[in-house]
């Protein structure tokens, strides 16, 4: 899989993320991540230049695209195992086991 080119806000979070983490196996979720990083932060720069409301008084269509992928954005940074408690074992990444859901219910 050839890694695209990512932006500014990509980049960094890429650095960031592959300095303090073991990220190999992890690269197709830790690009996509880093996709989304950079979508979001160029659908910020317009809303913070447009505003949440366009000039009819209607909700910046932005808006919903920004919830959408910050939401996707929370699922892939829980899926490479980011969102880990730092006290607890690093799980790998990808879905959690069976085992592992059913540890969670309890």
């Amino acid at each position: 899989m050839k890694k695209p080119t990512l932006g500014t806000a990509g980049r960094k979070l890429w650095q960031e993320i592959s300095k303090d983490s073991d990220i190999e196996g992890a690269e197709p979720l830790l690009t996509e991540l880093c996709v989304v990083a950079d979508r979001l932060a160029e659908i910020r720069t317009i809303l913070k230049r447009d505003g949440l409301v366009t000039a009819k008084g209607r909700k910046h269509p932005l808006c919903d695209m920004e919830a959408r992928l910050s939401g996707h954005y929370a699922t892939l940074w829980k899926l490479l195992g980011l969102a880990d408690d730092p006290n607890e074992p690093k799980r790998p990444p990808g879905r959690p086991t069976e085992l592992e859901r059913q540890e969670r219910h309890k």
